[in-house]
């Protein structure tokens, strides 16, 4: 390849050139001409020895060299197209003759303009100047184009995330004797974790739910959607699914007790309700969405205010932790797979008693998975000691461990969604009448 030639003049409006051209006399006699508008350009006989140089910063546009409809002209543009030169670059054509058929075949293979000879410096300039202004036009509306997509995109998914935090609740039921509280961080603008907690069986049972939807994103937030709302519809139907739910005491393989205390007589009121959420929302989303591979795993309480019972289903969810004065009690494991995976699937229920003083703390894998920057892991090990100190309320325990994982992912991306659910236990409920009373999530 020659050495460049510099220049002043139009050549800060159309930028280096590069000259491709076998042709030899005629290669020459531009080149004469680019030097008359002093601008600033490289000349190469063949583009095997150009291509680099094409692909370099700065680069205004590429004069090639045509044989006149020659069958060499689609490898020439064929390869331009492969270095990535015709969507940054401007091709102009030079053709010896100005014929309209060489001129159109120029075009069709991606030419933006063409020179022919004579090569006349007024016309040379006119056509360069014009054609690099018409590419950068072309590149300034692509880029608002884009631009003005990516708003688009960023105030759709405020408005998801708007409509998201909708379907969470925005004040839990606070039984007396009892607090509820929860918290969600999403990964992103849109998460595929939430929570909820409401009354049943005519305010006499609050149900209390923590899931996590499979995958990240827009795909797992509108899954989350569509499975809060199923448990909320499953979970006010009545309807026995052939249950055991007459029984006065835990027993038959349905009901799996995990509590380190004797078997106890417990009232069915609500397990119809347990049962019907669970069970239903799994095969509707199994025998509905089962090509989208969309599951969750979910913990789904039931909580008798009046004696601290809480019946339970935990389809495939990290464990939740029951705690006492002593320190880690139990911990609630799963009863069943996680749920939509599979039409039919068993899901037992377990049940156990939370003490005056006890807290149950449940937590999506956002927790224990949250990475340092040198990627270590939380895991348990670093959450299960925050559990055991003393908290002066619900949210002051929340608080703690978000405050620890703060500390821990300083200065890493959040790379899943965190959701953490408190019940916790002050004193026995004398009544279950002022269960109605609910206190606002904080912010």
């Amino acid at each position: 390849m020659a050495s460049l030639s510099s220049g002043a003049g139009e050549a800060g409006l159309v930028g280096r050139l590069l000259v491709v051209d076998a042709n030899e006399p005629r290669r020459e006699t531009l080149v004469r001409c680019l030097r008359k508008l002093r601008y600033s350009f490289a000349t190469a006989a063949n583009l095997g020895t150009a291509i680099e140089a094409a692909r370099s910063r700065g680069l205004g546009a590429v004069l090639l060299g045509c044989q006149d409809g020659a069958a060499d002209d689609e490898a020439a543009f064929s390869r331009l197209s492969e270095a990535g030169i015709l969507d940054r670059v401007p091709v102009v054509v030079l053709l010896s003759d100005a014929q309209p058929t060489w001129i159109e075949h120029s075009l069709a293979l991606g030419a933006d303009d063409y020179l022919a000879e004579p090569f006349l410096p007024a016309v040379v300039a006119a056509r360069l100047s014009g054609c690099v202004a018409r590419r950068q036009l072309h590149a300034l509306q692509r880029e608002a184009a884009e631009h003005a997509g990516r708003l688009k995109l960023e105030r759709d998914l405020e408005i998801g995330r708007q409509i998201q935090s909708s379907f969470l609740p925005s004040e839990l039921p606070q039984p007396l004797g009892w607090e509820i509280a929860a918290r969600t961080q999403a990964a992103g603008k849109v998460s595929g974790d939430f929570y909820d907690a409401f009354l049943m069986s005519q305010n006499r049972r609050v149900g209390v739910v923590i899931a996590d939807i499979c995958d990240k994103g827009i795909g797992a937030a509108l899954y989350m959607a569509i499975f809060r709302s199923l448990i909320r519809a499953y979970a006010s139907q009545h309807v026995q699914l052939s249950w055991m739910d007459s029984l006065p005491s835990i027993g038959g393989e349905a009901r799996t007790s995990t509590s380190t205390t004797a078997q106890r007589g417990v009232p069915s009121t609500g397990l119809t309700a347990l049962r019907n959420a669970i069970v239903l929302t799994n095969d509707y989303i199994a025998q509905n969405h089962g090509a989208s591979n969309m599951f969750a795993t979910i913990f789904f309480g039931v909580l008798n205010p009046t004696t601290g019972d809480l019946a339970y289903v935990n389809g495939g969810h990290p464990s939740p932790v029951v705690v006492g004065a002593a320190g880690v009690k139990e911990r609630l494991g799963p009863t069943g797979p996680a749920v939509g995976m599979m039409a039919g699937v068993p899901f037992s229920i377990g049940e156990t008693q939370l003490a005056p003083g006890d807290l149950l703390f449940a937590f999506t894998d956002g927790v224990t998975d949250a990475r340092s920057r040198d990627g270590v892991l939380f895991e348990e090990e670093r959450l299960l000691p925050l559990l055991t100190e003393q908290a002066t309320d619900g949210f002051g325990l929340l608080d703690r461990v978000e405050a620890s994982l703060r500390a821990h992912a300083t200065g890493a991306d959040q790379a899943d969604d965190i959701t953490m659910l408190v019940v916790r236990r002050f004193f026995a409920a004398s009544s279950i009448e002022p269960m109605v009373g609910a206190a606002p999530i904080p912010h």
